[in-house]
């Protein structure tokens, strides 16, 4: 996750948090095995720009998995998903600065 915070005798900088969550993943599993959507013929979709969640899975193995994400008919990623991390038990691991604003 990336956003701003005021860090004491250095000014605002942009900040990258590194989070986990290594319980209730059941959903999030679902979510991901859903198929894309197809736009049926004459829907209109929007000019709406979405930048994906990125997160990465680790198997038992210790190896990095970048999941294909479900979409929308619009190529939008399917609230399912999107809901599916909110609901994780998310848990700090680091913060690292990125860039002073």
């Amino acid at each position: 996750m990336t956003n701003y915070q005021m860090i004491p005798g250095k000014g605002q900088w942009e900040v990258a948090t590194l989070e986990r969550a290594d319980q209730g993943l059941a959903p999030l599993l679902t979510a991901l095995q859903r198929p894309n959507q197809v736009r049926p013929a004459g829907t209109f979709c929007s000019d709406l720009v979405e930048l994906p969640p990125q997160f990465v899975l680790v198997d038992k193995d210790g190896q990095a998995i970048w999941p294909a994400l479900p979409v929308t008919g619009c190529g939008l990623v399917q609230r399912e998903l999107l809901g599916a991390l909110a609901a994780l038990p998310w848990q700090k691991v680091s913060v690292r600065l990125v860039a002073k604003v």
